[in-house]
């Protein structure tokens, strides 16, 4: 992920998938609402601590890898996936493909 947008679109993708609502994610972060909703919405600089209670909520974890291996971790809800690395399908994304037919 390049930028805030692309953050903000993952985390609303996790949350769509995990159909974990905005104020569970309040209530178990004990962040306000306006932070999760320019966090959410990719409009503020949020500080990596909120980034992190965030995605923890959502199930996710946050990890540092080097440009040249990060297309191929990203998986089914990538944010953008248009770089020149080619991605390795795995079995959730077939999965997934198939559920939408």
């Amino acid at each position: 992920m390049r930028n805030l947008a692309e953050v903000a679109k993952f985390l609303k993708l996790s949350q769509e998938r995990n159909k974990i609502s905005q104020k569970t994610i309040l209530e178990n972060t004990g962040l306000t609402s306006p932070t999760i909703r320019g966090l959410m919405s990719g409009e503020k600089d949020s500080k990596l601590t909120t980034l992190m209670a965030v995605a923890d909520e959502l199930g996710l974890e946050l990890m540092l890898v080097p440009k040249g291996v990060s297309g191929l971790l990203q998986g089914g809800l990538a944010a953008d996936t248009s770089d020149k690395t080619p991605r390795v399908r795995s079995l959730i994304d077939s999965a997934l493909d198939r559920k939408g037919e």
